[in-house]
């Protein structure tokens, strides 16, 4: 559980069975100046809950407690707090999710679609009336379509692979590929904020192009 000194700052509670996502969620919220705390079990997040919490982010798709019982919660609760959804579950069942927790009067931020980018979870977070990125915080603006054009020209774009299994036979059915950008200053940048710019830019084909590249590549070397 990850908590933070500065009780001044509003509170975000986060429950995520993949602690790595949730610390993830965790350091994007301290970017915008709140304060999380991070669970993994519905027993940590039912403990660390009070009336104090200004968002919570929970995810639907947990082995231990299904994501609508958390919302169940919540609206026993009456929870006042700002929520927002998330999984990696398809867009419809986040759309379903979000509609239930509308009709139990819960005041619904949105939803994030996993993987999802900086922006988007900050754009929520400004929802709640967040107070905003801290000076110390490292700039989150919005790449340019000259810094694009540099990094498809580079090669700082790489794919990665998530696979996608069969849930009848528990076997590989195949692999989705995403992609992403490695900025040399900003650090790891989500597709959510330059694919957009590339198709605006006409660099779409040119980005396409070297995905379709390096996969096809990797698809030949699993074969060998």
């Amino acid at each position: 559980m990850e908590r933070g000194a500065d009780r001044k700052s509003p509170r975000l509670l986060v429950i995520d069975d993949d602690e790595q996502v949730g610390v993830t969620i965790g350091r994007i919220a301290r970017r915008a100046a709140y304060l999380p705390c991070v669970t993994t079990t519905f027993e940590e997040f039912k403990a660390a809950y009070d009336d104090d919490i200004r968002v919570v982010v929970v995810d639907l798709a947990m082995p231990e407690v299904d994501g609508i019982e958390v919302i169940r919660f919540l609206a026993s609760r009456a929870c006042r707090a700002g929520v927002i959804l998330a999984s990696g579950l398809d867009r419809r069942v986040l759309a379903s999710a979000v509609q239930l927790a509308n009709d139990r009067g819960l005041p619904v931020l949105g939803s994030l679609g996993k993987p999802f980018g900086v922006h988007e979870l900050l754009d929520l977070l400004s929802k709640a009336g967040a107070p905003g990125p801290s000076a110390e915080a490292p700039s989150l603006e919005r790449p340019s379509a000259e810094e694009l054009r540099r990094a498809l020209s580079t090669h700082q774009l790489f794919v990665r692979y998530q696979p996608k299994v069969d849930l009848r036979t528990q076997r590989l059915a195949g692999v989705e590929v995403v992609v992403r950008w490695q900025h040399p200053e900003r650090g790891l940048i989500q597709p959510q904020a330059f694919v957009g710019l590339a198709e605006k830019q006409g660099l779409i084909e040119q980005l396409t192009y070297q995905v379709m590249t390096e996969a096809f590549a990797a698809c030949a070397a699993w074969r060998m």
